[in-house]
């Protein structure tokens, strides 16, 4: 799998998503959210084609990740899904609010999403690219 940054790519095409899709973000209050430590992250591909997503988080409001991130395509005869693992280990996991923002490169989709608590001891995040090429944000247990 490839991974690069590139800032201006990321802004343009940010915006890019903002404009034609205003109005399909999904977010909580604030108010409703409690600190949850981050345990675990990653992206999986269910599309039969290779899928390139930009995947940002924030950690009680502070940018601690941010890469362009493929994900290899789905094989039902090899290997199966295609996957690909956020380093979470190369920053502060302990007990936060976390934001995560992640943009779909091929068909502009845009997610943002305010994770905490509720109730569990810790989240675990799952981004997957459905077979419809659709995005679907998981917090497995």
């Amino acid at each position: 799998m490839q991974r690069g940054r590139s800032r201006r790519s990321f802004l343009t095409a940010l915006v890019l998503g903002l404009v034609g899709l205003a109005g399909c973000t999904q977010s909580r209050d604030d108010s409703d959210s409690e600190a949850a430590p981050l345990a675990s992250a990653y992206v999986s591909n269910e599309y039969p084609e290779e899928r390139t997503l930009s995947v940002s988080l924030e950690r009680d409001g502070e940018l601690v990740y941010w890469e362009n991130v493929t994900a290899d395509a789905y094989d039902a005869e090899g290997d199966g899904l295609g996957s690909y693992q956020i380093p979470v280990d190369e920053f502060d996991t302990s007990p936060a609010v976390w934001t995560l923002e992640v943009l779909h490169t091929h068909t502009g989709e845009f997610w943002v999403v305010e994770l905490g608590a509720d109730e569990l001891t810790e989240l675990g995040l799952r981004i997957n690219i459905a077979r419809d090429d659709d995005l679907e944000i998981m917090t497995p247990v």
